[in-house]
């Protein structure tokens, strides 16, 4: 298994398109971070908070690194060699998974120490330990919980595009039912918060978990009427849900 983990991890570092990504992200929040610094109307407290827009892309990448790392096997026909080794379907999707969520906390924490950087070298007048707007925490302290609550509904959201990806061939279909899903449930958090207040249970579908790292930031537990530990139990278990029927897809996929 753990030689299965270390082969993905090989493959995944070999991607020019890893690479690309990991310079297109510093690139941004460089650019971005310079662009507040030359004006007087941004605050860099909100930028900062944001990761300069690192944390943004970064979900993009996921999503299709985590479509590509399952479809590409059945385009270019390297999933048989997987199966011709010891290893059962099982351990194969395993191992992606767990490369998922490797990557995953590369790049957030990637995102946080160049955020740490350029805040150093381009904003060292802005005190990290100041009392914010967000939810009366000091600015470093919200910025971590809410990127790591984002990161929670981030692997809900890849699990999501896993599952997907085991049930068509073509990523750009499994890319697309995350990013919609995410937009989706930046949008609709309004009207889903009136179906909630006519059917509770409701509380309880998918798309209100995305709204955990907006409770742990802002405390909205109110239009949700989930607490904070309720939203990331429930992501856990709509991760799990997902992954078991990314699991039994993948195992009854002819090769």
């Amino acid at each position: 298994m753990l030689n299965l983990v270390k082969q993905e991890m090989f493959k995944l570092t070999k991607k020019k398109s890893t690479w690309v990504e990991i310079i297109v992200l510093l690139v941004l929040q460089t650019f971005v971070a310079g662009f507040v610094k030359s004006s007087s109307n941004l605050s860099a407290g909100v930028y900062f908070h944001q990761g300069f827009y690192g944390f943004q892309l970064v979900l993009f990448f996921l999503l299709a690194a985590a479509a590509s790392i399952i479809t590409s096997e059945f385009e270019y026909g390297t999933i048989k060699n997987l199966f011709y080794q010891e290893y059962n379907r099982g351990q194969v999707l395993a191992s992606k998974w767990i490369t998922m969520l490797c990557y995953a906390l590369f790049l957030y924490v990637l995102v946080v120490f160049s955020s740490l950087l350029l805040k150093l070298v381009l904003f060292p007048s802005l005190n990290l330990t100041a009392t914010t707007g967000f939810n009366g925490s000091n600015l470093i302290v919200n910025f971590l919980e809410f990127h790591s609550a984002q990161l929670v509904t981030n692997l809900l959201l890849i699990s999501l595009v896993m599952l997907v990806a085991n049930l068509f061939t073509n990523s750009t279909i499994a890319v697309s039912v995350g990013i919609i899903g995410y937009f989706i449930a930046s949008l609709a958090s309004v009207s889903i918060g009136s179906l909630i207040n006519r059917w509770e249970w409701f509380k309880w579908n998918p798309l209100t978990m995305l709204d955990y790292p907006v409770l742990v930031n802002q405390g909205v537990a109110h239009l949700d009427k989930l607490s904070a530990s309720q939203m990331l139990t429930g992501n856990l278990v709509y991760m799990g849900i997902f992954l078991l029927l990314g699991y039994v897809a993948f195992n009854r996929r002819n090769v």
